[in-house]
C-alpha cells in the first residue's frame, strides 16, 4: 500500500467508551504501566502508523541524497570560463547537502516512537529540508541552466519530502492516544517528584519540631539559671551596693562641689599676691602652694597637709595685709577673713567626710570588681537566651514557610491528578480515579 493510499484508506483508531465500566482506582506511580496495558492495541496501532510515516520521511530523504549524487557525477564539459565556474559551483553545492542529510540519518536512528520524538523528528526534517533548499541566486541560475535534467529529480525529491513531512505533522496533529501516552508519563512524573518534595518537605518539618523542641529546652535552662542569678544574694549585694556607690559618687561632688565654691572667691585676691610678689622682693614662704592653689584649689587643699598649708598660707597672707605690705580691697579682705573662720569651722569637716567618702566609694568599686564575674555570666546568659530566641523564631518561620508550600503542593497535585483523570476521560472514555 502506498503512503497516499495509506492517508486515503487508514482512519484513527476510535476508542468506545464502556458506560458499564467502573472507574479504575490506580495508583499515581502505576497510571503510566496502567494506561499503556490498559490501551496496548490502540498505542500499538498508532506507533506503527507513526513510524511508517517517519520512514516514509527517511526514505524521501535518502531519495534527495540519490538525486544529488546523480548531479554530483554530473560535469559540463564546456571550455568558457562560466562553464569552468558552474562546474565548481555546482560541487560546493553538492558538497554541503551530505552533512545535512548523515545528521537527520544520525538523528532518526535515535527516534523514540513516542509523539514527542517523532514530533522533535519532525522539527528537525523541516528544519533539515530548508536548509537543504537553500541557495544564493547564483548558484541556483548556475545549475538551473547547465545542469537542468540532474537537478529537476531534485526539486521532486525535495517537493515530496515536504509533503511526507506534512503529512507526519498533520497525522501528530489529529493523532490521541501517542499525545496522551506522553501526557500519562510527563505527568505521572511531576505527580512523583511533587510526592517526593512533600515527603522531603514533610520530613524538614519534623527535623524542625525536634529541633525546636531542642532549642527550647536549651532556652528554658539559660532561664533557670538567669532566674538563679537573680535571686541569689551575690546578684542582690551587687545591685545594691552598685546603687548605694551612685549616690556615694553624687555626695562626693557635692563636697568638692561646696569646697570649691568656698575656695574660689579667693582665687582673685591670690592672684593680685602672686603679681605682687613677681613686682617686689617681698619674703614669702608659701610660693608654691600659692601656685598650686591659683591652678587647681580643690586639689591643692585635700592633700594630706593641704588644709594646715592653706591655714598658714592664709595667716601670713592676713598679716601681711594688716602690715601694709599688700594691699586689698575691702570686700578681699572680707573674703579673706570669711576664709579663714570657715577654715576653722566648716572645711576641716568638709575634708573629713570627703576622706570618708573616698575610702567608702574605693571599699565598694573592689568588692563590686570583686562581684563582676556575676554580671559577665548575666550577661552570657542573657545573650544565650536572646540568640536562642531568635533562632526558634526562624525555625518557627520556616515551619510555616514549609506548611505554606506543603498546602500549594497538595493543592497542584490535587489539580494534576483530577486534570489527568478529565484527561484520560475525554480521550479514552476510560474513567479512571488516580490515587496514592
Amino acid at each position: 500500500m502506498g503512503f497516499l493510499g495509506f492517508l486515503r484508506k487508514e482512519k484513527k483508531p476510535e476508542v468506545v467508551e464502556t458506560p458499564s465500566e467502573e472507574a479504575s482506582k490506580v495508583g499515581i506511580s502505576e497510571i503510566q504501566e496502567w494506561f499503556e496495558k490498559s490501551f496496548k492495541d490502540d498505542i500499538d496501532k498508532s506507533k506503527s502508523q507513526g513510524r511508517d510515516l517517519y520512514q516514509d520521511v527517511m526514505n524521501s530523504f535518502l531519495d534527495v541524497r540519490d538525486a544529488f549524487r546523480v548531479l554530483e557525477s554530473a560535469r559540463f564539459n564546456g571550455r568558457e570560463r562560466i562553464h569552468a565556474a558552474a562546474n565548481m559551483i555546482k560541487n560546493s553545492f553538492v558538497k554541503k547537502t551530505y552533512p545535512m542529510i548523515a545528521n537527520i540519518e544520525r538523528i532518526s536512528k535515535e527516534v523514540n516512537i513516542s509523539y514527542s520524538g517523532l514530533d522533535s523528528f519532525r522539527t528537525d526534517a523541516s528544519k533539515t529540508l530548508k536548509d537543504l533548499k537553500s541557495t544564493t541566486p547564483k548558484q541556483a541560475v548556475l545549475i538551473s541552466r547547465y545542469f537542468k535534467k540532474q537537478s529537476e529529480p531534485i526539486v521532486v525529491k525535495m517537493k515530496e519530502t515536504g509533503e511526507k513531512i506534512d503529512a507526519l505533522k498533520k497525522w501528530l496533529d489529529e493523532d490521541v492516544i501517542l499525545r496522551l501516552a506522553d501526557d500519562v508519563k510527563n505527568k505521572m512524573k511531576e505527580q512523583l517528584s511533587d510526592v517526593e518534595q512533600l515527603k522531603s518537605l514533610e520530613k524538614r518539618k519534623e527535623e524542625i519540631k525536634k529541633e525546636i523542641k531542642s532549642l527550647k529546652d536549651k532556652k528554658q535552662e539559660r532561664e533557670s539559671g538567669f532566674l538563679e542569678i537573680l535571686k541569689g544574694k551575690e546578684w542582690e549585694e551587687f545591685n545594691t551596693m552598685g546603687k548605694e556607690l551612685k549616690n556615694v559618687k553624687n555626695e562626693i561632688l557635692k563636697i568638692e562641689y561646696e569646697l570649691t565654691n568656698e575656695l574660689s572667691p579667693m582665687k582673685r585676691p591670690l592672684k593680685k599676691l602672686e603679681h605682687l610678689l613677681k613686682k617686689q622682693d617681698i619674703l614669702f614662704n608659701h610660693k608654691g602652694f600659692l601656685r598650686g592653689f591659683l591652678q587647681d584649689p580643690f586639689e591643692s587643699v585635700k592633700t594630706k597637709n593641704g588644709e594646715d598649708s592653706l591655714r598658714r598660707f592664709l595667716f601670713t597672707m592676713n598679716k601681711m595685709v594688716h602690715d601694709r605690705k599688700i594691699d586689698l580691697k575691702e570686700k578681699e579682705r572680707e573674703k579673706l577673713d570669711s576664709l579663714l573662720e570657715k577654715m576653722a569651722r566648716d572645711i576641716p569637716e568638709m575634708k573629713r567626710k570627703y576622706k570618708e567618702l573616698m575610702d567608702t566609694k574605693e571599699h565598694m568599686e573592689k568588692t563590686l570588681e570583686e562581684l563582676s564575674n556575676i554580671v559577665k555570666d548575666k550577661k552570657e546568659l542573657e545573650n544565650e537566651i536572646e540568640g536562642y530566641s531568635k533562632d526558634i523564631s526562624e525555625m518557627e518561620n520556616e515551619a510555616k514557610s514549609i506548611v505554606r508550600e506543603q498546602e500549594k503542593l497538595k493543592e497542584r497535585v490535587e489539580k494534576e491528578r483530577k486534570d489527568l483523570e478529565k484527561l484520560i476521560l475525554k480521550d479514552t472514555g476510560r474513567e479512571v480515579e488516580i490515587v496514592g
